[in-house]
């Protein structure tokens, strides 16, 4: 269970990962679509503050150029704690993890250095 213990960096990283969706979509369907209700201004500007902060964390769980880095941060200290938190085990996971993400980060480099993707007039349709 994570709710009896305290407050730690596991803890607050499960947290954030797992409910600032929720709140990210709670506060673009109030902000965002016609409800038939009238929030007082200073309502509105809370909603808003909440939908800018649980967007920002929300992208960085899920942002495509550092993979889901707080979601990933939380496994990686799951794993850490669940091998008996020696620092070999650490180094370990560390390395694996940056090595993969440096090899996704330089494929996307890659990509970008090549410019056909997702540029205008790069896909040829078949003339008739």
């Amino acid at each position: 269970m994570i709710w009896p213990r305290k407050w730690q960096v596991g803890k607050i990283l499960f947290l954030l990962t797992r409910y600032t969706p929720m709140l990210l979509i709670a506060s673009t369907i109030l902000n965002g679509y016609k409800i038939n209700v009238v929030f007082p201004p200073q309502v509105c500007s809370g909603l808003w503050l909440t939908g800018q902060v649980s967007f920002t964390i929300t992208s960085w769980s899920s942002d495509t150029l550092n993979p889901r880095i707080l979601a990933t941060v939380a496994l990686l200290l799951c794993l850490y704690a669940l091998l008996g938190s020696k620092r070999r085990y650490l180094a370990v996971l560390l390395a694996t993890h940056t090595g993969l993400f440096l090899g996704t980060l330089l494929q996307e480099i890659g990509w970008m250095r090549e410019g056909s993707y997702g540029t205008v007039g790069s896909f040829s349709h078949p003339s008739n």
